[in-house]
């Protein structure tokens, strides 16, 4: 089979998704990279240009999203698809998607400037603030109370929108769940930024609840639209 991986210019050097263009090569398949800022795109052949399927890795506001869509567009199967991507690419929609869909995500708001901040109810506090555009668990900020407002000071105010959640006691990691149909094949916890004290590894992340919900969550983002088989949480109650 033949791929192309859209990589953008940030991630051009982290393991994800290289390691996975790199097994493929392995076995035997063929692999080109397409770096949006560094090369044109030619759409006009889309169709005609061999690839099975079409690869992104991309930021929030990149351009490889765009030539995704295209390749979906003309027939070409895309991973992951595009709507799938834009539900989750804007945290205010994933928030409320996911929510209405009964996934357990925490009182939400959007927050269009810091300012608004002060309009929050004081019952809804501790709260973590983001830009609904952010990535990579940067630009994160803990507030414990409204008196947090007066000392706050968030360097992109002025060029992205926010979230403002309640806090939920955790145990300090943050967990990316690998999720290929039906399959949990990986768990990876980081450090949150919310947590940088900690030194203690994180306990095993892959099994109960948490393969539950990352097994839920493929299911709704993607699968459901394609009559995929319900996952079943029967063994995690």
């Amino acid at each position: 089979m033949r791929f192309c991986f859209i990589v953008e210019e940030q991630y051009r050097n982290d393991p994800m998704p290289m390691v996975i263009a790199d097994q493929l090569l392995q076995w035997g398949h063929d692999v080109d990279l397409l770096e949006p800022q560094t090369a044109v795109a030619c759409l006009s052949d889309l169709a005609e240009q061999g690839y099975d399927a079409y690869v992104l890795k991309s930021l929030a506001d990149g351009p490889g999203l765009s030539i995704l869509e295209a390749a979906e567009a003309v027939g070409i199967p895309t991973i992951n698809n595009a709507r799938s991507i834009r539900l989750v690419r804007d945290k205010a929609v994933a928030a409320a998607f996911a929510r209405a869909h009964g996934l357990p995500i925490p009182p939400t708001y959007f927050v269009a400037h810091p300012r608004l901040l002060k309009q929050i109810p004081a019952g809804d506090y501790p709260l973590v603030v983001k830009p609904s555009n952010g990535s990579s668990c940067r630009d994160v900020y803990l507030l414990h109370s409204p008196a947090d407002l007066a000392a706050l000071e968030i360097a992109e105010a002025n060029d992205s929108f926010f979230l403002a959640q309640r806090y939920a006691e955790n145990a300090g990691f943050d967990i990316k769940v690998y999720v290929t149909g039906r399959e949990v094949y990986a768990a990876i916890a980081r450090k949150s930024p919310l947590h940088s004290d900690l030194t203690d590894n994180p306990r095993d992340t892959q099994t109960g609840a948490a393969s539950w919900q990352a097994l839920w969550t493929g299911y709704i983002w993607g699968g459901y639209r394609r009559n995929a088989a319900r996952p079943s949480n029967t063994r995690h109650q």
